[in-house]
């Protein structure tokens, strides 16, 4: 039997933070959606603008992170809707350095950041799919 035991902090400079590896992976896949995304637009193969690329990749990630959370309380400890702690964060949904994120929540949160993001600039919202599962 396998057992890791692998650190899950990058930068750790008190108990429960600043910096976990699971948090640098979601960094490093924005940046290099964004990178691929920006590609593609240089390229003239979408049609959102270059100077779009960071505001669609921001909107984005902000969709996959609160959809991958949302979804982790919906599907998995739905008490983390309801329950208030004593101290900051406060809502326990927010304590996210607390772990929880469901991968699905987070396709689904990006699937709304993708139909958000047409309807305010004026894009397929399929493409816009298209793009982001590329990416």
């Amino acid at each position: 039997m396998w057992l890791h035991t692998i650190d899950p902090y990058a930068i750790k400079l008190w108990e429960g933070g600043p910096i976990r590896w699971y948090g640098l992976s979601y960094l490093l896949g924005f940046y290099l959606g964004y990178l691929a995304i920006r590609r593609i637009c240089k390229a003239g193969l979408t049609t959102v603008k270059l100077r779009e690329t960071a505001d669609l990749v921001g909107t984005l990630a902000i969709g996959a992170v609160v959809g991958g959370r949302v979804g982790y309380a919906l599907f998995y400890q739905p008490e983390l809707l309801w329950t208030f702690q004593d101290h900051a964060p406060w809502w326990s949904l927010l304590a996210i350095n607390q772990g929880g994120m469901a991968s699905h929540g987070g396709m689904i949160g990006l699937i709304l950041g993708c139909c958000y993001y047409a309807w305010r600039h004026h894009h397929n919202p399929r493409h816009l799919m298209d793009l982001a599962a590329f990416a």
